[in-house]
């Protein structure tokens, strides 16, 4: 997105955006696994690393191997945006990352409906976000209220769970744990409201960096699909 692709020399089999990464670029490994002679033989300048994907292992590592770290940890909105400018200035491309930041700038003036929402990332445990994640943050800016707004991180949770019938959507994300329609069916036999339950793009939901504009403008689209139209 910032127009330094042709630098790029190394990726995690994450990377899917753009849906070309794995195959132009060499594959050092997942975000907990990492392959380190890979990594140095690609003799980077700098590697990106994130604090709550990668492992404090990791970036040891890497740091004794000499190799540069840029370690990000953004936990709302105003932090991921500062990340972003951080790459601007570290690729020199300001300029774009200021556009950038103007079109966020401008998501974040709609005014929203508020409703009540639980936001399921796993199962066997069932585990909701806490209060002090990104993707808290996100629903936040779409007047999205959190039922587990007392939680840190990810608990878990038991669907007979009393936040849970006060929530007015149940979503479902499509990461980390692929929910599919057996789960929202599973949770419904459990005496939750069907009509409540939601498939959700976990992705827009909690990507930050560039992304965080695509997500944004997914969530304004979905409140007015789902919140705005059942007039919660």
């Amino acid at each position: 997105d910032i127009g330094v692709w042709n630098r790029v020399r190394g990726v995690t089999r994450y990377c899917v955006h753009p849906t070309q990464a794995t195959t132009d670029k060499v594959v050092v490994g997942g975000t907990k696994q990492v392959n380190f002679d890979t990594i140095q033989s690609l003799n980077p300048d700098l590697v990106l690393c994130n604090q709550e994907e990668n492992t404090p292992d990791i970036i040891h590592t890497l740091q004794e191997m000499n190799i540069p770290c840029h370690v990000s940890f953004p936990t709302d909105i105003p932090s991921a945006i500062s990340s972003v400018q951080d790459l601007g200035k570290l690729f020199q491309c300001e300029q774009w990352v200021q556009s950038w930041t103007q079109q966020i700038q401008e998501c974040l003036k709609l005014k929203y409906t508020p409703f009540r929402y639980a936001y399921f990332i796993w199962r066997k445990p069932w585990m909701l976000v806490g209060q002090d994640t990104f993707i808290n943050e996100m629903f936040k800016t779409i007047g999205g209220v959190n039922v587990a707004s007392t939680e840190t991180r990810y608990p878990e949770v038991h669907l007979s769970s009393e936040c849970l019938k006060e929530a007015d959507v149940l979503l479902l994300s499509t990461e980390p744990f692929p929910f599919k329609e057996q789960h929202r069916n599973e949770m419904a036999q459990s005496g939750l409201s069907l009509n409540k339950i939601h498939h959700i793009d976990g992705e827009m939901c909690s990507w930050h960096g560039t992304r965080l504009q695509h997500g944004l403008r997914y969530l304004q689209d979905w409140h007015q699909k789902i919140i705005q139209r059942e007039s919660i």
